[in-house]
């Protein structure tokens, strides 16, 4: 409810006038910073697993979106930089939960980086990474799942980047954002068959070692 509340004073202030572009800059960052200490404390007083990922998963959400707003609606900001911004938020929230051993908060952190990221990078022109957030965030998860043998989270970090760069393969238009010419993707499929065909650390899994790499070029190559 208090939320809530902060939120409907802010679209007011917004609508009269009050709250200009740099003030919204600086209340989405605090909102990020608090939401993202409240997921901290949750976690050293061992609140309900959800809450934490909640909490974790609205503070990196709302960072990226104000990078958004920084590079894509305000200017403010070089893509470059927005783009480091965008990787260094995703490694460095998924690697708390992983450093945590909180499987289902680095899953809910992986699908929503994956999903803002899309729409962060599908806005810009940095076209060599171009397809970094349909494998940035799941490639994260994955290691992050292949470090803590988190079974579950290998499946849903190779499904993931399935569907996005399905998705964003039949969207794109541009030639640059094929697949398979673009690094990034190569060592995503290299990450996937390294970490898959060391059964010594986790169960033999086709998704990951032959279904993933196969499809991503695949797509690339339809494209």
């Amino acid at each position: 409810i208090t939320i809530a509340g902060v939120f409907f004073l802010v679209v007011l202030a917004i609508q009269n006038g009050l709250l200009g572009p740099l003030g919204r800059v600086i209340l989405a960052s605090v909102f990020s910073a608090v939401m993202g200490g409240i997921g901290v404390v949750a976690h050293k007083r061992h609140a309900h697993k959800a809450a934490v990922g909640a909490f974790c998963t609205t503070s990196l959400l709302s960072a990226m979106a104000t990078v958004f707003s920084l590079v894509v609606i305000l200017e403010w900001w070089p893509e470059p930089a927005g783009t480091a911004t965008i990787i260094a938020l995703t490694i460095g929230f998924i690697a708390l939960a992983t450093v945590w051993d909180e499987e289902g908060v680095a899953i809910a952190l992986g699908i929503g980086a994956s999903i803002v990221g899309s729409i962060y990078f599908s806005c810009v022109n940095y076209i060599e990474f171009s397809t970094l957030p349909g494998t940035l965030a799941p490639t994260a998860l994955a290691i992050a799942a292949y470090i803590r043998k988190w079974s579950k989270g290998i499946d849903i970090a190779v499904i993931v980047t399935l569907i996005t760069a399905f998705f964003y393969a039949l969207l794109s238009d541009s030639p640059a954002m094929i697949l398979p010419t673009t690094p990034v993707v190569v060592i995503t499929a290299i990450i996937f068959v390294a970490m898959g065909a060391n059964t010594e650390r986790t169960p033999w899994n086709p998704l990951l070692t032959i279904a993933a790499p196969v499809v991503l070029f695949g797509l690339g190559a339809l494209g």
